[in-house]
């Protein structure tokens, strides 16, 4: 019986756990960096970049996600 109590309490805290605030994970704060910038050998390539991060941080993924796909089809 005392093996299910603790059974149950590990659980407990692992799920107590799991529900922690997301906004302050630092993992979020990893996902928010972008690196705007010349690094591209075609500056319409970075401007289509540019364009797709700016959608995204506006919460338009799909529009964003287009664009980025539009860059990496340019060729140099």
């Amino acid at each position: 019986m005392m093996l299910h109590k603790l059974l149950l309490f590990t659980l407990l805290i692992i799920s107590l756990n799991s529900c922690k605030d997301p906004k302050n994970s630092p993992i979020n704060a990893e996902q928010n960096k972008f690196f705007p910038g010349d690094y591209f050998e075609n500056n319409s390539a970075g401007d289509l970049n540019d364009q797709g991060i700016t959608f995204s941080q506006n919460g338009d993924y799909k529009k964003g996600n287009e664009f980025f796909f539009k860059s990496t089809r340019i060729r140099a």
